[in-house]
């Protein structure tokens, strides 16, 4: 199972550098007090601060933070895990980000879709599965992110066995290629 990491904007810096390393993740979705998608903290607004000099107070809340950064954000790159992967492509290329969060339709953090995930969906995995049977404009989000819980630090982590890809997809049966 795979978490994903969210912050609140009282946050400090130093917490949130601290994650980025220890899950090696680029970015963090900002939730407010009913776990609602405000804002997202990644790594180049940490270089931000580096820039401006700023990164000497680590101890500084991402809000704080936040007002260092370049360019305002309106709002946050964001889908519906029900969307079609080339809505959620047409998405990223337009907004020009890296990641759009997913969110449910109360705007509650489900997790990040990453342009690394498209192109391992996309390119890597067919090469591993064959044939491929799910062309891309029928496969929705949930098909990257199924099994996406949000979760604290507070919160226990559960590592579970991710299943065989070669089980079930779209409800048929695939074989692995065996040499």
């Amino acid at each position: 199972m795979r978490v994903t990491r969210v912050i609140d904007e009282n946050t400090t810096v130093i917490e949130a550098l601290n994650q980025f390393v220890k899950y090696r993740i680029s970015a963090l979705p900002i939730v407010d007090s009913q776990r609602k998608l405000v804002n997202i903290y990644s790594k180049f607004d940490v270089i931000g601060l580096a820039a401006d000099k700023t990164y000497t107070n680590l101890n500084m809340t991402i809000k704080e933070a936040l007002a260092y950064r370049k360019e305002r954000l309106e709002t946050v790159a964001k889908c519906y895990k029900n969307e079609t992967l080339a809505i959620c492509m047409e998405r990223i290329v337009k907004a020009e980000v890296h990641r759009l969060v997913v969110v449910d339709n109360d705007e509650h953090v489900i997790g990040v879709l990453s342009l690394s995930d498209l192109l391992n969906y996309i390119v890597i995995r067919p090469t591993k599965i064959q044939p491929l049977v799910s062309p891309l404009p029928q496969t929705t989000i949930t098909h990257l992110v199924p099994t996406i819980n949000v979760f604290t630090e507070d919160d226990p982590v559960v590592e579970e066995e991710e299943e065989e890809e070669d089980e079930n997809i779209n409800g048929k049966a695939i074989e692995k290629k065996t040499n």
